[in-house]
């Protein structure tokens, strides 16, 4: 078993999977807490399920109720009102 973090796995996305493919699990860290494992592919495809992330998000999107606005707002405005200083 192998452990990275994020950012090492980003650079070396190659060499992680070519561990996966030899057999090995990958276990993935984010500031030291365990976010994810990278295991072998069983073979089997039945529970494989492609997602369409454009669709994924339309869907998410429907949920939300619609928002109108009166009135012309300015946006960077509000962002600088709201940040103020920082």
């Amino acid at each position: 078993m192998k452990t990275v973090n994020i950012a090492l796995l980003k650079a070396q996305l190659s060499q992680f999977l070519q561990f996966v493919k030899k057999g090995e699990e990958v276990i993935i860290y984010d500031r030291n807490q365990i976010v994810a494992k990278i295991v072998p592919h069983t073979g089997e495809t039945n529970s494989i399920k492609t997602i369409d992330p454009t669709e994924k998000v339309s869907s998410f999107l429907k949920k939300w109720p619609k928002i109108l606005i009166e009135r012309e707002v300015d946006v960077l405005s509000a962002l600088q009102e709201e940040r103020g200083d920082r």
